[in-house]
């Protein structure tokens, strides 16, 4: 036997065994089992011989017997069955030894090759459960498998069901169980075994088997046993660490099993998780000057349902800085410059209760721009860990000096910032100093060594360049500024000057100097300081000037305020002084104004100066004036010129007015004296208003304030009259005046008449209004007419001294009823008066229309024609506009075009109704009266009267049919009568060949009749079929009919309908037979397979003489009598068209054009017209050229297009063939070659004159608009370097000759470009090749 065994702990060798009994003391066989499952830790504890000197020590009894025990339980562990006890190993014989150690070489290999690769991964998140499903199948179909499952290693892997597993096998299972109460009480004691599992997990193996053994089996039997199943792993990571565990399922026999039985392999499975990430649970904000320290609020919260007690770990998450991302290097490393951590905290650890929250303070000190991260660990070595994120934002630092300066307005100033005695930045040399000393609190004997390495080792390089930014546009100064730190290099100063050309004020400004940062890769290490400089100027002004213009009517004001501004921290005191030649007319003060020409504006506030600007009268030429703000506090003074203009005085009043023409109206103005108390005035009065009267002057004395002054007014006319009343002061060196606007709104007065007008709707009558003039000279009116139907002349004149002149009036009524209306004269001179007219439309008789005779059971119809007259659309709504009243209401209708409700009818035009009768009885007169009324149309009578005859023979049906093929028609009869209708219907053969061969055929489902009809008193001679139907009142049938010609030949039958009708004439009550003949035509039509094909190039012409075979022309029954009076079949041709093929065709034209085109240029004419039908009989009927017809074919075509169509040939009777016609138009040789040469680049242009001359009369024939509508284009095959204008417009037909520009632009040189021009209309069409 060969064994290798552990020489040492990083060492094996090969040992060979000469006898059997050399193992008896188990220590090579625990070695063994050691090699293949590693993962028990029991056999670790196995006894091995000991040396002294040179001399082996044997093992003891007890110590044999031990590593017995241990041997028994791994090998148990690894599901390896075999009856053994400590004495079969310790005083086994070499039989048994070698037996044993063939089943360990039989298993142990193929327990390693099972289970080596079986591995679970649990990488996740930290703190979050990862579950992980393992699926377990029985393969075997007749027994059953049991396993044990044990769970081996960190505590973090938890088993999520039971400890024990039976599979039923395959061809065994078990169905689901359906009570419900047993599969709770079962998934119950499940749960709380797993949990008592948990508990003992401290348990030793002996003892967690047996319980598997004996508890479990007991359980699972009253379990529904299924062949498959799912074990359920969780793995909760509380550390950020690999975690190992092991899941054996381990076999066992099955509770119900028999020994001996089978047992399956012991399966092993590897749990292990190695990536665990870190994911923050919280992440703060918070936000910190740099070079300055901000305490930082950090809420922490317990996880967990322990008390804890937290270890604190805090991190720099890679810098984000706004030059460069970079790791902070460490604080201290020989002497190197690096980047302190911006983050610290006082506190090492933290105690928090369960599920309680604490703060923690958390410093923040940044040392470089933009966004630092922080990793905030907290870990309890029992409980767990988590992380928080800190994120905290650098903003621009304190500045390191606030600079104040002063200037005049019109002055400009200078600074120098001095940075020789300040090269290294102060406020980062005091942040550094900050973070050494809270270090220091932490490891005082780091304190000395760390100050020494801020004052050896400098973060900044020398030289050292900045950037610089400045806040304020009126600032200038250099963008960039190098400081050296040695005495080569004094003048370390930056300048910055201050353009004081603006207003006064304070004016701000933020320096900002900023270096780059260098990671000292290159041996120079600079960490991008910032430092900010505060600029505050002040400027005072010397005095302000400005013009202010100021426009104004006599007698009103105008406010200025003008605005002082005071931005300084005291309060200032502002004389005013106002001079100049229109002083008078200025009132000075203000709101804030302590006396006329002072005021004061309080500090950081604006003050308001109030000048009023109130002219007296007007003035021809502007006035000046001056203002003067004279500041005590700084010595400054304000000047304003004023230009002042006053215009002429608005109304006093404005004064509105109503009375009726020809009456008078009083009124009281009150005037009032601009001069009070000092003067009196005198005023005449003037007024512009017809009609008015009153004193002509008005005196007011120097003690009244205002007057009053009556005036009277009496209009001639009515309607709204706008003037004046002015008072205009009688004094030689005063030209002044006041006014009164006046507005008369004047109603018209009473009439002179009431004339009454009565007329017959759409009939005009006339009426004469005499009228006298009895002025000295001519006299015209304006006539105003209002009333619906009433016309005549705007304008009527009158001679002077004209007695009696007649004005007529015309009234031609639309609608019934009374209206009123007027007739107005106006005249300046005369005024007004007008004449109320009382507008009588009286209904018209009604309008007789023709009779309406109709058999029963058909319908006719009769047109009303309707007039629109006016200019616009009419809408009539049948269910509003037209009413319909007869008799019998369902007789009379008219006539709708699909679902519409109304009919449109345009401007100017006619339109007719369809009125439709369908009568309901035989012989009775049946009245209507149709009555239009329309708001605009008036109202329309119509009186109609239909009468019902008996049914005679209707128009025949036509039924056209593919020879030897059949189709069906469908005859309606309609029911007119009020009650149910039984009917028989019968079909009439006109030969009884037809009837055998079934030409036509009636499919009618029977009914069985209730009583034996009556017999038709109709021909016997005829054929017939019979039917019995039922119809119900008012309702229609359905009778189809099949058609299946077999010759080709004219077929006819008779549909006859016949009903027994009870009372259908007036005052009868006796039964009479009405009978209906319906005609049927059978047509059969022969499509021939002879294709006609017409091709051509267009603007040719195609001539062709064709031979049409008329195929089964000789097919008619020789036997068949002929009762026409002729033998000879006449024949005639039809051209139907099919749409045009666009791919074929590079036509954009509708088909009706190409079919327009066909129509005018493909003529066909019979040659031979007649074919004797008994020589057909006579001859063979397979010999076709016999019954051939001859035609002549022209076509003469002006475009290239491709079509087809169907010639059909027709005899007399309506027999017809037809011929598949293709039609292939080529398009014509190029019409003109156009040679264009270009430069490069360049655009050369050539016009192109279409002659019209040659074509004008074709196109006259098939088109006649006076213009052509046209295209032109360059085909798809031509190059884009070709353009042609215009591309769309119209031919004008009076004028021979169309021209168009054609473009070349060519893009590269070669060979010539070649494409083609194509110019066509609907019908014609042109190319040319360039």
């Amino acid at each position: 036997l060969q064994l290798r065994t552990p020489v040492s702990d990083s060492s094996e060798e090969w040992k060979f065994f000469e006898s059997f009994s050399e193992l008896r003391n188990g220590v090579a066989i625990v070695y063994l089992l050691q090699w293949y499952a590693p993962h028990l830790k029991a056999l670790h504890a196995v006894h091995t011989t000991t040396t002294t000197g040179t001399t082996n020590m044997p093992l003891t009894e007890a110590q044999r017997t031990e590593n017995a025990s241990l041997i028994i339980h791994a090998m148990k562990r690894l599901g390896l069955h075999i009856a053994l006890d400590t004495d079969d190993i310790t005083k086994c014989v070499e039989r048994n030894m070698c037996l044993l150690l063939l089943y360990l070489y039989q298993h142990l290999n193929k327990y390693q090759a099972h289970n080596q690769k079986n591995v679970l991964r649990f990488d996740g998140v930290l703190n979050q459960e990862i579950v992980r499903k393992l699926h377990v199948v029985n393969p075997s179909k007749n027994t059953k498998l049991c396993y044990e499952l044990i769970l081996e290693g960190d505590p973090q892997f938890v088993l999520k069901t039971p400890s024990f597993v039976v599979l039923a096998p395959r061809a065994m299972a078990h169905k689901k169980s359906t009570a419900k109460n047993d599969n709770v009480a079962v998934k119950a004691q499940l749960q709380e075994n797993v949990e008592n599992k948990n508990k003992n997990k401290k348990n030793d193996h002996t003892s967690r088997v047996s319980s598997a053994k004996t508890n479990k089996s007991e359980l699972i039997q009253n379990v529904p046993l299924e062949p498959e199943t799912d074990i359920f792993i969780s793995y909760t990571p509380r550390f950020v660490r690999a975690s190992d565990a092991r899941l054996t399922l381990l076999a066992k026999p099955a509770p119900d099993a028999e020994f001996p039985c089978k047992v399956p392999d012991t399966l092993t499975f590897e749990l292990k998780a190695v990536h665990i990430e870190s994911k923050p649970t919280t992440v703060v904000q918070c936000t910190g000057k740099l070079y300055e320290s901000t305490k930082v609020a950090v809420q922490v919260v317990n996880p967990f349902d322990a008390d804890c007690e937290f270890e604190i770990i805090i991190k720099d998450i890679a810098h984000q800085h706004h030059n460069n991302n970079r790791t902070r290097p460490p604080m201290i490393a020989d002497d190197k410059p690096c980047v302190p951590s911006p983050w610290h905290c006082d506190r090492r650890s933290i105690k928090i209760e369960a599920r309680q929250a604490m703060t923690l303070s958390v410093e923040y000190l940044p040392f470089v721009m933009g966004t630092q991260m922080a990793c905030l660990s907290f870990v309890d070595r029992k409980y767990g860990e988590f992380l928080y994120h800190i994120c905290g934002e650098a903003q621009l630092p304190s500045s390191i000096e606030d600079i104040k300066l002063k200037c005049k307005d019109s002055d400009s100033i200078t600074h120098d910032i001095d940075f020789e005695s300040a090269f290294l930045n102060p406020m980062l040399l005091k942040a550094r100093r900050m973070a050494a000393e809270r270090s220091a609190k932490q490891n005082p004997n780091l304190r000395q060594k760390m100050m020494d390495y801020i004052d050896k080792v400098s973060l900044q390089s020398n030289p050292v360049m900045y950037r610089v930014e400045i806040s304020s546009h009126f600032f200038v100064a250099a963008k960039q500024l190098i400081v050296y730190n040695d005495d080569a290099h004094k003048d370390n100063r930056f300048r910055i000057t201050f353009n004081a050309k603006q207003s006064n004020g304070c004016y701000p400004c933020c320096i900002k100097f900023e270096s780059a940062f260098v990671d000292g890769a290159n041996g120079v290490f600079n960490l991008g300081d910032v430092r900010i400089y505060n600029v505050e100027v002040l400027v005072q002004s010397q005095g302000t000037r400005a013009e202010l213009e100021f426009e104004c009517h006599a007698m009103q004001t105008v406010t200025q305020r003008i605005p002082v501004v005071n931005n300084s921290d005291s309060e200032w005191k502002i004389t005013a002084k106002l001079s100049g030649d229109a002083t008078s007319d200025f009132n000075v003060g203000g709101a804030t104004a302590t006396s006329n020409n002072e005021f004061m504006v309080p500090a950081k506030q604006t003050g308001f100066y109030e000048l009023i600007y109130a002219p007296k009268w007007t003035s021809e030429q502007a006035t000046t004036a001056q203002l003067s703000l004279y500041n005590h506090a700084t010595n400054e003074s304000y000047v304003y010129d004023l230009h002042c203009h006053s215009g002429e005085p608005l109304a006093v009043d404005h004064v509105c007015l109503q009375c009726k023409a020809k009456s008078s109206v009083e009124h009281v103005l009150e005037v009032p004296n601009p001069y009070y108390p000092r003067s009196s005035v005198m005023y005449a009065i003037e007024s512009d208003l017809p009609g008015i009267c009153g004193d002509n002057q008005l005196s007011i004395e120097a003690q009244q304030e205002c007057a009053r002054y009556k005036l009277c007014v009496t209009p001639q006319s009515g309607g709204t009259l706008h003037g004046s009343v002015s008072f205009m002061e009688q004094s030689p060196n005063q030209q002044r005046f006041q006014w009164f606007a006046v507005e008369l709104v004047c109603s018209a007065p009473d009439p002179e008449k009431v004339i009454e007008i009565s007329a017959y709707l759409r009939e005009v009558v006339c009426v004469e209004i005499s009228l006298s003039n009895p002025l000295n000279k001519t006299v015209t009116f304006a006539v105003d007419i209002q009333g619906d139907g009433l016309f005549g002349d705007d304008v009527f004149e009158l001679q002077p001294q004209q007695s009696a002149a007649m004005y007529k009036l015309h009234y031609s009524p639309l609608i019934t009823g009374q209206v009123t209306g007027a007739v107005t004269f106006r005249n300046d001179w005369s005024g007004e008066f007008w004449y109320e007219l009382k507008l009588i439309g009286k209904q018209p008789p009604s309008i007789q229309l023709q009779d309406m005779v109709c058999t029963i059971g058909s319908v006719c119809t009769q047109s009303i024609r309707v007039e629109n007259p006016f200019h616009e659309y009419i809408d009539l709504h049948l269910d509003t506009h037209i009413c319909i009243s007869n008799d019998d209401n369902k007789c009379f209708s008219l006539q709708t075009h699909g679902q519409k409700r109304y009919i449109s009818i345009a401007p100017s035009s006619m339109y007719n109704l369809s009125l439709v009768y369908k009568p309901s009885s035989i012989g009775v007169k049946q009245c209507c009266n149709v009555v239009l009324k329309h708001a605009k149309l008036g109202e329309w009578n119509y009186s109609v009267v239909g009468v019902g005859r008996e049914p005679n023979i209707e128009p025949p049906t036509y039924i056209h049919a593919v020879l030897h093929s059949r189709i069906s028609k469908v005859i309606v009869f309609h029911n007119p009568f009020e009650y149910a209708l039984r009917i028989c219907v019968e079909f009439e053969y006109e030969h009884v060949v037809d009837e055998k061969q079934k030409i036509f055929q009636l499919f009618l489902k029977k009914q069985k009749p209730k009583q034996k009809p009556k017999e038709h008193n109709a021909a016997t001679n005829l054929n017939t079929t019979k039917n019995m139907c039922y119809i119900a009142p008012n309702a229609s049938l359905q009778i189809p009919l099949f058609f299946a010609p077999n010759a080709m030949r004219r077929y006819t039958a008779n549909l006859v309908i016949s009903a027994n009708v009870d009372g259908i004439e007036s005052k009868a009550h006796r039964a009479k037979e009405l009978v209906w003949n319906f005609p049927i035509v059978g047509l059969p039509q022969y499509d021939s397979t002879q294709l006609l094909k017409v091709s051509c190039n267009a603007r040719e012409t195609f001539h062709k003489i064709w031979n049409l075979a008329l195929e089964h022309f000789s097919a008619a029954d020789e036997n068949m009598t002929v009762t026409r009076n002729t033998n000879e079949a006449m024949f005639d041709i039809q051209v139907q068209h099919e749409s045009s093929s666009s791919s074929s065709s590079r036509l954009t034209a509708k088909d009706d054009s190409l079919h327009d085109i066909v129509d005018k240029s493909l003529k066909i004419e019979l040659l031979t017209k007649k074919l004797k039908q008994a020589a057909a009989r006579k001859h063979n009927k397979d010999d076709t050229n016999l019954f051939s017809l001859q035609m002549e074919v022209t076509f003469e075509p002006l475009r290239a297009f491709k079509g087809h169509s169907k010639l059909h040939v027709c005899t007399s009777e309506g027999i017809r063939w037809t011929f598949p016609l293709h039609i292939a138009v080529n398009a014509a040789p190029h019409d003109d070659v156009l040679r264009i040469e270009s430069q490069l680049h360049c655009t050369r242009t050539v016009q192109l004159t279409l002659n019209l001359s040659d074509y004008i009369e074709s196109i006259h024939s098939l088109q006649h608009d006076k213009q052509l509508q046209f295209r032109a284009y360059f085909s798809t095959d031509s190059p884009f370097e070709f353009d042609v204008s215009p591309k769309t417009g119209a031919f004008d037909v009076s004028v021979n000759t169309a021209t168009f520009a054609v473009s070349f632009t060519p893009t590269e040189y070669g060979a010539a470009l070649i494409g083609t021009l194509i110019v066509e209309t609907a019908n014609m069409e042109w190319s040319y090749r360039v």
